[in-house]
């Protein structure tokens, strides 16, 4: 079967040598060897418009979605789990050990290796944009 590619959405070095990806088409992580050899796994749930995927704490991948507000995880073999978690932005390990994530809204979230989610209020003050716009009022336009 063919691979296709709608587009790319962030890369990460894997904890297996390999290069890590997200299809921004949200139903796709794959992985790219050095070698070129490419292997898709399927997220069961598509999430859509994906756009953050790093190596957390437990040597799996987790990725954020912007539209549907998931935080996905996989396996290196491409065993998926999802989390309802609020997400809408970029996603990094903290120096807890846990992931955090933007929400696209005046929240910072927290995800635990093990799924536990948190949300923290960011201040209005702080949840500015560039020029001084509300991050809550900027919309994306495609």
């Amino acid at each position: 079967m063919p691979i296709s590619l709608g587009g790319l959405a962030g890369v990460t070095k894997g904890p297996d040598g390999n290069v890590w990806f997200l299809n921004i088409d949200g139903g796709h992580v794959g992985q790219i060897t050095p070698a070129g050899a490419i292997t898709q796994f399927h997220i069961p749930r598509p999430m859509g418009s994906l756009n953050g995927i790093i190596t957390g704490p437990d040597g799996r991948l987790w990725f954020t979605s912007e539209l549907t507000n998931l935080v996905g995880r996989t396996s290196l073999q491409g065993v998926m789990a999802q989390f309802v978690a609020g997400a809408g932005g970029g996603i990094c390990e903290g120096p807890d050990g846990n992931l955090w994530f933007g929400t696209g809204r005046a929240f910072i979230g927290r995800i635990t290796p093990s799924g536990v989610e948190t949300l923290f209020p960011v201040p209005r003050e702080s949840a500015r944009g560039a020029c001084g716009h509300n991050v809550n009022s900027i919309q994306r336009q495609d």
